[in-house]
């Protein structure tokens, strides 16, 4: 039997709402190592259950973690999702597991690259500049630095590339009323921040409606609004065409994304200096959903001919809603909605699923097999 960690700084209590985006995409990366044949993979959490002064020691001392030392000696593997900072306890335990237990691989997930700029409070600047010391040392004891970009090296290593993937089977195709035909909807979903850039969005709505439109053009949002979207809204007098809902799960959301015509992945990753490549998890339940994409930043399983993504500039001016109402009327003419949905479903059966996702990092922990 291979045995393993998947190890992370997410509270037990935390990672048991599936409905946060973060546990699910652990439960989903837990449950796919354990669907391996002769993998058994344990979740272990690192959060500190410690008064939070005593949280402080993590940043000076070598012996915050030690008391997981024993749990990872009879292990293969660990897999662990980034943890920020990087701080001396966490090399210092990674460094005494290669030197106990050599025959133990360790992976290391960089969700995020680089992160550098979602770094906005004074706290999180002192965390960053903590993270920029220690995280040079990792190549020293991880065996293999894993990201979603396109990175060849990160902190002086060779990187091991994985992609996003979910359970395909958890998502709900988005169902369509006919009767809508002289609309177009449009749905976004996310914890928003200003990295998300769907203020553009905004702005090209209000663009849009400047002069009278024949074909009306709806917007859903859905998540908390954390960058000031509704301020947004009520400046330009756009409730009637913006609804915000806050954050939906389950049956709520799902009902939310039928009727929908096309859904907007990122518009402002250039805005953390992320450019080049995307591999964001929405963007697969979206697809998962049935739904074309709108992108400005390329998503890394979408080839560049692929009919169902339309790209828009990777900068800060306003989206183009005519451009989005073209491209969607064009796109279901001839009654193809059906079709079209089944294909993007096809489509992400094959390159958003877990298997798919993560088979690089497969071949490395079946060769204990």
């Amino acid at each position: 039997m291979i045995k393993g960690y998947y190890i992370t700084r997410e509270s037990y209590d935390s990672l048991k709402d599936k409905t946060i985006g973060v546990a699910k995409k652990i439960s989903d990366q837990l449950d796919y190592f354990n669907s391996l044949k002769d993998v058994q993979c344990e979740l272990l959490s690192f959060y500190p259950n410690v008064p939070k002064l005593k949280r402080l020691s993590v940043y000076f001392t070598n012996t915050f973690y030690d008391e997981y030392l024993e749990k990872v000696a009879k292990v293969n593997f660990i897999y662990v999702r980034h943890f920020f900072p990087i701080t001396k306890s966490l090399i210092s335990f990674f460094k005494k597991i290669k030197k106990r237990y050599p025959h133990c691989q360790i992976f290391y997930e960089i969700p995020t690259f680089p992160y550098g700029k979602e770094a906005s409070s004074f706290k999180q600047k002192i965390s960053l500049l903590i993270d920029v010391f220690y995280r040079r040392k990792l190549k020293k004891y991880i065996d293999h630095l894993l990201t979603f970009t396109v990175d060849k090296e990160i902190f002086g290593m060779k990187t091991l590339h994985i992609e996003n993937g979910i359970d395909i089977s958890r998502v709900s195709l988005a169902g369509y009323d006919e009767t809508k035909k002289d609309e177009i909807h449009i749905i976004a979903v996310a914890n928003f921040n200003f990295w998300h850039g769907y203020d553009r969005l905004i702005e090209g709505l209000h663009n849009y409606y400047k002069i009278p439109r024949s074909k009306k053009v709806f917007i859903d949002f859905v998540g908390d609004d954390n960058a000031g979207y509704k301020a947004l809204v009520d400046k330009y007098s756009l409730n009637e065409y913006v609804k915000l809902h806050g954050a939906l799960f389950g049956k709520n959301l799902d009902n939310v994304f039928n009727n929908k015509d096309i859904a907007f992945s990122s518009l402002g990753d250039h805005r953390r200096n992320l450019f080049g490549m995307t591999s964001a998890l929405k963007s697969r339940e979206y697809l998962a959903r049935g739904l074309p994409i709108v992108t400005s930043i390329r998503i890394d399983i979408i080839p560049d001919d692929f009919k169902y993504c339309l790209r828009v500039p990777e900068d800060d001016s306003p989206i183009d809603i005519e451009k989005v109402v073209d491209f969607v009327t064009n796109l279901y003419s001839n009654n193809k909605r059906a079709a079209i949905t089944k294909e993007i479903r096809s489509f992400a059966e094959k390159y958003c699923s877990m298997e798919y996702a993560m088979k690089n990092v497969k071949e490395y922990i079946m060769y204990y097999k």
